[in-house]
């Protein structure tokens, strides 16, 4: 089974920046909603559908919690939980942003092609220093 990694490496306010990647070079930025991100651990991913958006993706199931999904989104309150992709981030009116997230949830997408299945391993790293906004 495929196996994708997210790192977290900063939360501030209401959001999570993190860095997602498989064993295939593949690195992305990532952004969650503090108060709706998922524990640290171990999840099995199912490809599905992103109604809203109207796309494939694929679904992180998670005990006791329903559509936590990998889509594009640049804000935090603009998940419920979910994980969005960037190939850049950085801050918009003080709160933390990724940018390019349809590109990047293309190539996340890309990098499973053939998978209907992929692990993902998701950690917490120690508190960085808050960068310059």
């Amino acid at each position: 089974m495929k196996v994708f990694r997210l790192h977290r490496d900063l939360e501030v306010k209401d959001g999570i920046w993190g860095k997602i990647s498989d064993d295939d070079g593949l690195e992305l930025y990532t952004l969650e909603n503090a108060q709706k991100k998922i524990p640290d651990g171990q999840y099995e991913c199912k490809r599905d559908w992103y109604n809203r958006g109207d796309y494939e993706t694929f679904e992180v199931h998670v005990e006791g919690r329903t559509r936590i999904l990998v889509h594009a989104a640049n804000y935090p309150d603009e998940l419920e939980g979910c994980i969005a992709p960037g190939l850049d981030r950085g801050y918009k009116d003080g709160r933390l942003a990724v940018w390019s997230s349809k590109k990047a949830h293309k190539k996340y997408m890309e990098a499973l092609e053939g998978h209907d299945v992929h692990s993902l391993i998701v950690t917490t790293e120690p508190e960085e220093d808050v960068p310059d906004e």
